[in-house]
């Protein structure tokens, strides 16, 4: 099936809205300076605090994995 512009447009603006929206939420404002950045790819910058790992290269564990550790500690314990 071939895709219409019209489809390929609505995509495009889905993941700008989806985008814009987390980046205003965390940063309080816009990452980019225009509207149509957002579709590109990432929405977050490189440095240490927004990366998975820290400038060592070691792993930083997010939220779900802390708690699924400290369930795991609390199950040994019991």
């Amino acid at each position: 099936m071939a895709r219409t512009r019209q489809y390929r447009r609505h995509q495009r603006e889905r993941v700008i809205s989806r985008k814009s929206r987390i980046s205003h939420s965390l940063y309080g404002r816009g990452y980019y300076r225009h509207r149509g950045s957002y579709s590109k790819g990432k929405i977050h910058c490189s440095c240490w605090m927004c990366r998975e790992s820290d400038y060592r290269g070691r792993h930083i564990l997010d939220r779900g994995e802390l708690r699924s550790m400290i369930k795991m500690r609390e199950q040994l314990g019991e």
